[in-house]
Order: C-alpha cells, then sequence, then structure tokens
C-alpha cells in the first residue's frame, strides 16, 4: 500500500462524507493541495460548495487556509460547474471572481468584529498577495471597498505607528 493508493483512497473516503466542519474542510483542502499529484476533483467540487453554503461558519483561520488551498490547487476554474443557484452573480462578474469577492468580504466582516491577530493578519495578505499574483485581471476587477480592505491589511496598526514614534531613551 504505497502513497497514491493510500491518498486514492482517502479522498475517495472523504467524497462519501457529509456535515463537514470548517477546519475540516481546511485540513481536506491543505492535504490535497501538498499531495497535489493526487488531488481529487470532485472532493475540491465538494469542498467548494460546503464553503459556499456554510460560509458564515467559516472563522478566520479556516477561511484563510481554505481558500488559499482553492488558490493553490487552482480550483476557482470549478466555480464554473457550482450547483444552479449556488452562485448569484453580478452583471459583468465571473463565477470565480464572485466567489472570491464573497470570501474576501467574509475576511473583512470578520475583521470588522474583531481585528485580526498579527498571524492572521499575516495570513490573510499571504492569501491575497497568491490571489493577486495569480489572478491579475480577477483582482483588479473587485470592487473598490474590497480592494481597499486588501490594501488595509498591509497597513502598520496605529499601536506600532505610536510606539515608533515615541523617543526612545538611549543608555
Amino acid at each position: 500500500y504505497g502513497g497514491p493508493d493510500l491518498y486514492d483512497r482517502f479522498f475517495d473516503e472523504m467524497v462519501l462524507r457529509d456535515k463537514w466542519e470548517s477546519q475540516a474542510v481546511a485540513q481536506v483542502l491543505d492535504t490535497m493541495r501538498r499531495k497535489q499529484l493526487h488531488s481529487h476533483d470532485a472532493l475540491i467540487r465538494l469542498m467548494l460548495e460546503h464553503m459556499l453554503r456554510n460560509l458564515d461558519q467559516y472563522t478566520v483561520h479556516p477561511l484563510t487556509q481554505a481558500v488559499y488551498c482553492l488558490l493553490e490547487l487552482e480550483a476557482l476554474d470549478f466555480t464554473e460547474s457550482m450547483p444552479p443557484g449556488l452562485i448569484v452573480t453580478e452583471e459583468g462578474e465571473t463565477p470565480s471572481r464572485w466567489v472570491m469577492r464573497l470570501f474576501l468580504e467574509r475576511l473583512r466582516n470578520l475583521h470588522e468584529l474583531v481585528p485580526l491577530t498579527p498571524i492572521q493578519r499575516l495570513h490573510a495578505q499571504h492569501l491575497v498577495r497568491t490571489y493577486r499574483y495569480g489572478n491579475e485581471i480577477d483582482y483588479n476587477m473587485q470592487p473598490h471597498a474590497v480592494k481597499a480592505f486588501c490594501r488595509s491589511l498591509y497597513d502598520v496598526p496605529a499601536s506600532v505607528a505610536a510606539s515608533l514614534a515615541r523617543p526612545h531613551r538611549r543608555r
């Protein structure tokens, strides 16, 4: 029983599961990201559908991890094959851009509720950077508010700026 067989069976078994938790979705996607030779299209679609149907259950960590993995797996293409009515785009918006807007707006809403911790901010920055570099046109066509939030992730927090501005005693 070698690696390829093990991962194929593992992913086949995962497709049959239901009642996913957000952290489990993130972990399965991360496993596929790490073992891309064995990634499983049906399972990626299932994970993406779960995220879209249950986005309000995703906290910062599983959200950033799962979305990053979807980007690395180039899974935004699967948005075209989601069940009818699950993706409701605005005029001129592609399904993949709509999905990323939804994910980034969820991250922004979570940040507005409770400011991101430094490590969460780093993960969010990495996610945004990955999206921007891999999907530059879609990123640039995101609404202004989404791009403003993405840019704000790179702002220096006021507490850090204030501590830098204070005079330091020389010893």
